[in-house]
């Protein structure tokens, strides 16, 4: 099963910024996110998408996350729960 979000970003810092994703997830799924790099000006918003595939079912919420690093050293992390037992259920 696969499903796919749309979320977005703002930057409400006074500096552009470079970002690059990390992915933690439960082996049961393969996550992926586009772009998973991106610059974003201070003020401006871009929207990312995100792809769950389940590789897996499961009858129990398994959790991740998606983590962006910029190039200062700043994270912003977005938590990923996950619940697939007859359907899928994805939350982030």
């Amino acid at each position: 099963m696969k499903g796919t979000v749309i979320r977005t970003v703002t930057n409400v810092a006074n500096t552009t910024s470079t970002y690059k994703v990390k992915i933690s997830a439960p082996k049961e799924v393969q996550v992926h996110v586009s772009p998973s790099r991106f610059t974003i000006a201070p003020g401006k918003r871009l929207r990312y998408k995100v792809t769950v595939v389940v590789k897996q079912r499961f009858g129990m919420f398994k959790f991740g996350s998606l983590t962006w690093v910029d190039d200062k050293g700043h994270s912003v992390r977005s938590v990923l729960a996950l619940h697939c037992k007859q359907s899928c259920w994805y939350w982030c």
